[in-house]
C-alpha cells in the first residue's frame, strides 16, 4: 500500500505509521450524532473508535526530518485502560 504523501516545491512530507490508538467516539465527534458517525466507523462495546497514529517524514533536499506525533512514553496503567 503506498503510504500517504504530499509535494510542495521541493519538499517531500510522507506520513508514517506510528501505531493505532483508541478514543472516545462521542468525543472524537462531538455534537455528531452516533447514529450518523457510526455508519462509517465502529465503536466497541466502551464507545471507542480506533485510530491511527502517524510520524511525518519530511524531505528537502539533502536535509531529512521526522515529525513525532505518537502518543508519547509516559502512559501509565489509568491511560493504557482507557486507551
Amino acid at each position: 500500500m503506498a503510504l500517504p504523501q504530499i509535494i510542495i516545491g521541493n519538499i517531500k512530507v510522507t506520513a508514517l505509521s506510528a501505531g493505532r490508538v483508541r478514543m472516545d467516539g462521542g468525543a472524537m465527534f462531538g455534537v455528531v450524532p452516533k447514529g450518523l458517525w457510526a455508519r462509517k466507523i465502529e465503536a466497541d462495546d466502551r464507545n471507542r473508535i480506533d485510530l491511527q497514529m502517524r510520524c511525518l517524514l519530511v524531505e528537502a533536499g539533502e536535509e531529512t526530518l521526522l515529525v513525532e506525533t505518537g502518543f508519547g512514553g509516559k502512559v501509565n496503567d489509568r491511560l493504557r485502560e482507557i486507551y
